[in-house]
């Protein structure tokens, strides 16, 4: 039996940053791959490490690389001869990941387990004699609650255009890949991203101002 080798995307950039900047600059998918494939390769497997899911790294990826390539599109990022384009990024990755990380532990969105306070721990409002967890007083089932932050974000949704309510439902609800979907608009995966970005930083704007 044959074995196929796998294809390396980066190998037309290899030891030479500025065709790999220009070739973003350009929206070419091949650099687009190699950016995503040496960024996931850096970023993903330290993130799962370090407290979070495969999901939500790759969340956090994703807005970064979107956040990024809006910067090489405008020339806010202008390539340097000594700059790693993908150690810049990374860079990005690492902190919003801290961010992430810090944003939810104070939201006590973090589990909780039999080491949290040490053994022994008597704070009885966080585990039972099982040691199993238990749900916290403002995680507690407040259906009502729940009803308006469903409501607030459905009124959030109708306030988007309908292109931004297209493309967060084929992201989110059908989990499009951002190519099928750059595909059905008729963009580049590099520029679905960028959008991405935009309509869920708009459907958050919209959520607070609701």
């Amino acid at each position: 039996m044959t074995v196929s080798k796998s294809v390396d995307v980066c190998q037309p950039f290899a030891g030479n940053e500025a065709a790999f900047y220009e070739a973003l600059r350009a929206e070419q998918r091949q650099a687009f791959s190699c950016l995503y494939s040496r960024v996931h390769n850096q970023f993903v497997p330290l993130a799962c490490q370090r407290g979070g899911s495969y999901d939500e790294a790759l969340d956090i990826m994703n807005d970064c690389l979107a956040i990024f390539l809006q910067k090489v599109r405008s020339g806010e990022f202008v390539f340097q001869p000594d700059t790693k384009i993908t150690s810049y990024l990374y860079r990005i990755c690492y902190n919003q990941w801290h961010n992430y990380i810090d944003k939810r532990q104070q939201r006590r969105e973090v589990s909780f387990d039999g080491n949290r306070n040490g053994a022994g721990g008597d704070d009885g409002d966080e585990e039972d004699s099982s040691g199993e967890p238990v749900p916290l007083a403002d995680e507690a089932g407040d259906e009502e609650e729940q009803s308006e932050w469903v409501h607030r974000l459905n009124r959030a949704v109708a306030l988007l255009r309908e292109d931004c309510q297209k493309m967060l439902h084929w992201f989110y609800v059908e989990e499009l890949s951002l190519r099928e979907i750059g595909e059905r608009l008729s963009m580049t995966e590099a520029s679905a991203a960028v959008k991405r970005f935009k309509c869920a930083k708009y459907l958050r704007d919209r959520y607070l101002s609701v």
